[in-house]
């Protein structure tokens, strides 16, 4: 920990943690360049991290990303190579997938919830990915039980040899997700090429024959709609029954129109 001169916190802290980005490039390819920042603890207490996609200006019709890291987390610097995996992982799924209409940097396009996407790209980086709850999903980062892994040994080091103290002094505790829920509404998409999501409960998904207006396409489950052929909408079989989205709406299924949307909440880290 670097006891530092007060007016150069600030300047060290930034310059400490710009380098532990570059660091992460050098070991994750994909790793976009970003503007890394230090968070204003008084408006943001409870946020550890933050990624906002495209918001510094860099070129002509080109802007990059921002990483905010905040300052409870500068004593003890496990936290804050975690928190920037976290953040790391938002910017590979943007920078990879950025025209899925499923997800925007791993999360529902209201910012929120995280999907499967952001939990796996975490576990690929080396983080446990916990599943916290229906509104923020697989949002709980942390190490594994058996800590750092190896690879990330001398970004650690340098953080710990640069990094000012912060506001923060409590230990931070290891996370206990939920279980992910095991039934409830089931998620059906239908056959245009940017597909409307609907989510139903599951004796709506069983009658089946939920009919999109514009593509006259069968609502069908992720799996179930990429197993028919590419280009054309799958129908229902003989017999089998049309429900108008008037049906769908009366069942109280929620419909989501997934066209397109930007991040336009912070990602909390653990809360």
């Amino acid at each position: 920990m670097n006891k530092s001169r007060i007016r150069d916190r600030a300047s060290q802290a930034t310059q400490g943690l710009e380098q532990t980005w570059e660091l992460l490039r050098t070991l994750i390819p994909q790793l976009p360049p970003a503007v890394v920042v230090v968070l204003n603890t008084s408006s943001r207490r409870r946020q550890l991290g933050d990624f906002t996609p495209s918001v510094w200006r860099y070129r002509h019709e080109q802007n990059v990303h921002e990483i905010g890291i905040s300052p409870d987390l500068f004593h003890t610097p496990e936290e804050v190579l975690c928190t920037f995996l976290h953040e790391a992982s938002h910017a590979v799924l943007f920078a990879s997938d950025r025209h899925s209409p499923q997800h925007i940097a791993g999360c529902s396009p209201d910012g929120y919830y995280h999907r499967k996407e952001f939990r796996d790209t975490c576990r690929e980086l080396g983080l446990e990915c916990l599943f916290k709850n229906r509104r923020y999903g697989w949002c709980l980062t942390q190490w594994p039980a058996d800590g750092v892994p190896e690879r990330y040994h001398d970004i650690l080091h340098l953080l710990k040899g640069t990094l000012p103290w912060g506001t923060g002094k409590q230990k931070i505790q290891r996370l206990q997700g939920d279980k992910p829920p095991a039934s409830g509404h089931t998620k059906l998409l239908c056959q245009c090429a940017q597909p409307r999501a609907i989510y139903v409960s599951m004796s709506v998904k069983t009658a089946g024959g939920i009919v999109c207006r514009f593509c006259n396409g069968i609502f069908r489950t992720e799996d179930a709609r990429h197993g028919g052929e590419a280009g054309t909408p799958v129908r229902g079989g003989p017999g089998e029954p049309l429900l108008g989205l008037a049906a769908v709406a009366h069942a109280r299924t929620v419909v989501s129109v997934c066209l397109s949307a930007r991040l336009s909440a912070a990602c909390h880290r653990s809360g």
